[in-house]
């Protein structure tokens, strides 16, 4: 059986990735960041940190507290990580530059180091971001080679958390890959555009909400992708990818937002006044970003679920909320 850990398990990919593992029959460590005095003394057993079925454990420990982290990874020696967990959104970013540097960055030395330290050949899949890269053209989709040139204080640290995996690999021969996601969607997630629409749509059609309003829409483009196909891709690149290689996740082809917006309001059950919110429109905005999925759909992968699909799936999800 495979002992799986990963790392921010209540965030969206990591419930949608933890559920994915559990389904395929792995034994699945979940690291969360939220209070528990029992593993404050870092002797709590195995049996004492079970959540739910046989198989799956919850840890409670802050990402930045690596005797904790270390700890962990000695005791359960998974043999994949998911290091997920950090400071995820870009706008947030803006406001906290230095603790989102500090999480993203000094986090996952702690993940590096325990594993190094526990002597393990654990298969490490670092969350890397396509923020990294810079934007694109539509007629170019963006491979792991182009350009990095972050636009947001978060691109940078995840460009730094890249290069830092890297050194890790050359520097100790752990086996660390760089999964880098553009844009996952589906239910659960906050904070992005599809659910933030998606959310204000059925304020509407419930009569608390009169508007939805939005940012800027207009050129901008993005590659979409579900975050079922999103969290295949990532456990493929522990089975099968190459060790040092970084990995795009994304669809390959771009969505404008005025199609997506389009798509929503279709699917609503009644009519949608569309509003702008000048507080919706970022500092620095990047019209395009597509990748390029090659080198991913080289280890076998395949996308399966289309964005319409995936849409209708998040106004339900709201529905249901």
């Amino acid at each position: 059986m495979t002992t799986s850990l990963v790392t921010g398990a209540n965030g969206f990919i990591g419930r949608h990735l933890t559920n994915f593992l559990l389904s395929r029959g792995d034994r699945v460590i979940e690291v969360v960041n939220e209070p528990h005095d029992d593993f404050v003394s870092l002797h709590a057993t195995k049996a004492d940190l079970k959540f739910g079925d046989e198989n799956r454990y919850r840890v409670p420990v802050d990402i930045l507290d690596s005797a904790k982290i270390k700890a962990v990874i000695s005791e359960f020696r998974p043999d994949e990580v998911y290091h997920l967990a950090g400071q995820s959104s870009p706008n947030v970013s803006w406001a906290q530059p230095a603790q989102t540097m500090r999480v993203n960055y000094e986090g996952s030395i702690n993940i590096l180091q325990g594993v190094l330290e526990a002597k393990l050949n654990s298969a490490i899949v670092m969350a890397s971001s396509s923020s990294i890269y810079a934007q694109n053209s539509v007629s170019s989709a963006i491979d792991e080679k182009s350009k990095c040139e972050p636009s947001t204080p978060y691109g940078i640290s995840k460009l730094a958390v890249d290069h830092l995996a890297n050194i890790y690999n050359k520097a100790y021969g752990l086996r660390v890959f760089n999964a880098r996601p553009f844009f996952l969607i589906g239910a659960m997630k906050v904070g992005d555009v599809c659910s933030d629409w998606a959310r204000n749509i059925v304020s509407i059609e419930r009569g608390n909400s009169q508007a939805l309003f939005i940012g800027r829409i207009n050129g901008v483009v993005r590659d979409f992708l579900s975050i079922h196909d999103g969290v295949r891709g990532l456990a493929l690149i522990a089975s099968e990818g190459s060790v040092g290689e970084s990995y795009n996740i994304c669809s390959g082809s771009g969505a404008a937002l005025s199609d997506v917006l389009e798509i929503l309001i279709k699917s609503s059950t009644t009519t949608v006044k569309v509003s702008m919110d000048e507080s919706k429109i970022r500092p620095v905005e990047e019209l395009i970003k597509v990748g390029d999925n090659k080198k991913l759909k080289s280890l076998g992968w395949s996308q399966t679920i289309s964005i319409e699909k995936s849409l209708k799936e998040i106004l339900e999800y709201w529905r249901a909320h």
